[in-house]
């Protein structure tokens, strides 16, 4: 009966095998998706807000949890707070710093990763991370891993931020001034000139404006040296200079520019 059963099942099987098609071709791939929307960068930083609001904080390689800013200009009902802390320097002349602000339509707090080419003064990287609550260890919650990676691309030395010097001490020079240009009435426009002064002579590092409301366009204060930072792998500064902007409805924020310095050429022994 036992070998009955096994041909009997076996015819089974060999019915049930002519009676199944043959296997098809590998179906086609179906179409691309579609690019994202405009926005959608912005809509991601967002939702990433949403959830490091909910996660712990998460330790940065790149900043100490109480690290403390080279700028930090308090919030007030008509004044945006502002915080700025140098990362670091590459071996190839860039440099790399945190700002984080608020503005007054809602309560996320904005950080963004910049980089600049100090040879040419300008930006390599600029990247917005948003967060719901404020202090260094929110911030690595939403970014730490994708900041991270961006420096090392961009190969910023993080190890040890690099200390603000001030900008008028002679006993260590180089030191900055700021020199005002002749007002443009037409534009309502004023040139500020950036100079770096040593004993090998002095070098306009760069030009920056304060802006008018007659201008049409949101008016700028006069810019603030803060101070400057010496890269440690080659004579080079990075100088950051502050000024105040006027935004919608008379509320202040913060603005700054950084200008590239090399300390081994371009000096000249006349006044620029």
């Amino acid at each position: 009966m036992a070998l009955l059963a096994s041909a009997a099942a076996a015819v089974l099987a060999l019915f049930a095998a002519a009676a199944s098609p043959p296997p098809g071709p590998a179906p086609l791939p179906g179409p691309a998706p579609p690019p994202d929307p405009p926005g959608m960068d912005l809509l991601r930083a967002k939702r990433q807000a949403t959830k490091a609001a909910r996660s712990p904080s998460t330790p940065c390689p790149f900043l100490a949890d109480d690290a403390k800013p080279v700028v930090d200009v308090p919030g007030t009902n008509r004044r945006a707070p502002f915080a700025l802390y140098p990362l670091g320097f590459s071996k190839g002349g860039r440099f790399a710093w945190l700002e984080t602000s608020q503005s007054f339509d809602d309560d996320q707090r904005s950080w963004t990763l910049h980089v600049v080419d100090l040879d040419r003064d300008r930006a390599l990287v600029d990247r917005v991370f948003f967060v719901h609550t404020t202090g260094v260890g929110a911030m690595c919650a939403a970014g730490a891993s994708t900041i991270a990676r961006l420096l090392e691309q961009q190969q910023i030395d993080y190890g040890t931020p690099p200390t603000l010097a001030p900008a008028d001490d002679p006993k260590a020079p180089p030191t900055i001034e700021v020199v005002a240009g002749k007002r443009d009435p037409e534009m309502a426009r004023t040139p500020y000139r950036v100079l770096l002064r040593g004993p090998e002579g002095s070098k306009q590092l760069g030009r920056l404006w304060r802006v008018e409301s007659e201008s049409g366009e949101a008016p700028r204060a006069a810019p603030v040296v803060v101070g400057l930072l010496r890269s440690p792998f080659e004579p080079r500064v990075a100088v950051l200079a502050t000024q105040k902007v006027i935004g919608v409805e008379a509320v202040e924020a913060t603005m700054v520019t950084v200008l590239g310095g090399r300390l081994d050429r371009g000096w000249r022994k006349e006044a620029p």
